[in-house]
């Protein structure tokens, strides 16, 4: 809300770019290996809870991996999910690391697959 008069720009850009390396150690009688789920090949726990993190982040709310981590050890058959790099970058700019948080410059961020390297290890 503004007074009457006071002119406002509205500014809708992508989502800032999110690169994350993790190396996630799994129950091997969960899940498989490629890290889908052995009961439903058409689940990836760590994945796609790290989507749905990414997702369900408030507009120009703060993103913080360790929140992720929390959600990723309650995810099925996740047991120490580490953070190796992260890192956000807004339009042409360079990435730059996360430092324990960041609010994206467009207010949200989204992630490509090819941004996304998680190297799975069996917790054996």
């Amino acid at each position: 809300i503004k007074d009457a008069g006071v002119k406002i720009n509205v500014i809708s850009d992508v989502g800032d770019d999110l690169r994350l390396i993790m190396d996630i150690f799994y129950n091997p009688l969960v899940i498989g290996e490629d890290g889908k789920l052995l009961a439903d090949s058409g689940q990836e726990p760590a994945k796609d809870t790290i989507k749905d993190f990414i997702k369900n982040i408030p507009f120009n709310g703060e993103y913080i991996p360790a929140n992720m981590v929390d959600a990723l050890q309650a995810a099925s058959g996740i047991d120490i999910p580490v953070i190796l790099t992260v890192e956000t970058k807004f339009g042409t700019n360079d990435f730059s690391i996360v430092d324990g948080k960041v609010v994206p410059n467009a207010g949200y961020l989204v992630i490509a697959d090819v941004d996304l390297t998680l190297n799975y290890r069996a917790n054996v």
